[in-house]
């Protein structure tokens, strides 16, 4: 995580807070979400484990929620927990038209044996899973939470410009990839001003 916050801090200014000295690691888990959820309440019962059989019951069809899933528990059709996904056209969150940009807004709950997953469309079952992961980045268990949110920003983007800051196609996958986790959602990839073009094209040599 170290190494994430050194790389984040190239694109934003983070403040940092000093958590109490009462906060259990749950709570704490809760409080270290980026971007913080609209509304994030603690609930007293046991966490999710990971590291077991789940079933996974998502008429959306997430890749990614499933494929995490699989690289943590194993996902059965009859297991020990379920994780539970509804699609809610109605779901009464703030979040505001933009073309091109889906509504966002989810609810989720974590209980012991159960997560359940309300969202407006199928991306903010992807922005649930994205919370999920950020639980779960360096422990087995999510803490037993109720959640609701919604983007505050539809458009949040970073953009990166080559004739300034190279980067090989790898790394700058890397980043991206990294960006994505905390719901960066657009990438502006600046790649010519007046004094050269810097992507090279070998059909016309001359343009760099």
């Amino acid at each position: 995580m170290t190494n994430l916050y050194s790389f984040l801090s190239r694109y934003f200014c983070v403040f940092l807070c000093v958590l109490p000295l009462s906060a259990t690691p749950a709570r704490a888990g809760l409080q270290e979400l980026l971007p913080t959820p609209s509304k994030v309440e603690a609930l007293r019962c046991l966490p999710f484990s990971l590291g077991r059989s789940i079933q996974l019951e998502d008429p959306s069809g997430c890749v990614l929620l499933k494929r995490w899933l699989s690289q943590q528990s194993t996902l059965e059709e009859e297991a020990e927990a379920v994780v539970k996904v509804k699609i809610d056209p109605e779901l009464t969150l703030f979040d505001y038209f933009l073309e091109g940009f889906p509504a966002e807004g989810y609810e989720m709950e974590v209980c012991a044996n159960e997560i359940t997953i309300v969202a407006a469309t199928s991306l903010g079952v992807i922005r649930a899973t994205q919370t999920l992961m950020q639980l779960a980045d360096t422990t087995t268990q999510i803490p037993a939470c109720r959640i609701s949110d919604a983007p505050a920003f539809k458009l949040r983007g970073v953009m990166h410009d080559v004739g300034r800051s190279f980067l090989g196609i790898e790394e700058l996958r890397r980043e991206i990839d990294l960006l994505s986790r905390f719901k960066i959602n657009t990438f502006h990839w600046h790649l010519t001003e007046n004094q050269a073009w810097r992507f090279e094209v070998k059909a016309y040599p001359q343009l760099t």
